[in-house]
């Protein structure tokens, strides 16, 4: 696989199609933090489809070569490319690639790419490896934003094989933040653990809500039953 002429022949597939109007919204959208194209989502996943299946059977050296290639490009539409091909692709990945996906993390970050990462990728990969969890309880004391984050949300998919005490420990650690994502992010892995244990969440909520956030706790409770 010639991955440099394979990431040159999807940014020029994406440049052939670029909308600059659009591009102005969408960066906007994202307070100016990166460039695009201007291609909606059907848009984009239509342009990449068929370079995708041409390397199907990509290896695991490859699509990390591939992903960071990718990732190292100022569009964001090419960090999300990027991001399919690994969603696509995340079985090839090992234990030892908890250090790329954080580089990931810790690179280009911002809650659109950090949120996907988080549940489709590196959530699945720690699901299969339980030995990782180690990992996630260093992730969530780290001093990056959107590393913390991760460790609150990682486990969004995980339903009845959610480690519950993990889950509240995590939260409970971080209850005292203001920032806004922080919050959010236990609202909603509250929430969605709540669809499979709504008594364990009812349970965590009345335990802490008078010291959390007004925006965690409307998230975490919003389909439990009026209290």
């Amino acid at each position: 696989m010639d991955l440099a002429k394979w990431t040159e022949q999807l940014e020029g597939l994406f440049s052939k199609q670029a909308d600059p109007a659009s591009a102005q919204k969408q960066s906007a959208y994202l307070l100016d933090q990166f460039p695009f194209f201007g291609l909606p989502k059907p848009k984009r996943a239509e342009l990449q489809k068929e370079l995708f299946n041409q390397y199907s059977h990509i290896t695991r050296p490859e699509l990390i070569e591939a992903v960071r290639s990718l990732w190292n490009k100022p569009q964001r539409e090419l960090h999300y490319a990027a991001l399919d091909l690994l969603v696509k692709h995340w079985k090839k990945l090992e234990p030892s690639d908890l250090c790329f996906l954080e580089e990931l993390i810790r690179t280009n970050a911002w809650w659109d790419t950090v949120d996907s990462l988080a549940a489709n990728v590196l959530g699945k990969l720690v699901l299969h490896q339980r030995d990782l969890l180690s990992e996630m309880d260093r992730w969530i004391d780290d001093e990056f934003l959107w590393v913390r984050r991760t460790a609150l949300i990682f486990q969004l998919k995980w339903k009845k094989e959610t480690e519950e005490e993990r889950l509240f420990a995590y939260c409970e650690k971080r209850l005292h933040e203001n920032n806004f994502f922080i919050r959010k992010g236990i609202g909603w892995a509250l929430r969605e653990y709540s669809k499979s244990a709504p008594d364990s969440v009812s349970k965590f909520l009345s335990l802490h809500s008078s010291h959390m956030s007004r925006l965690s706790y409307k998230e975490a409770s919003r389909l439990l039953p009026p209290a």
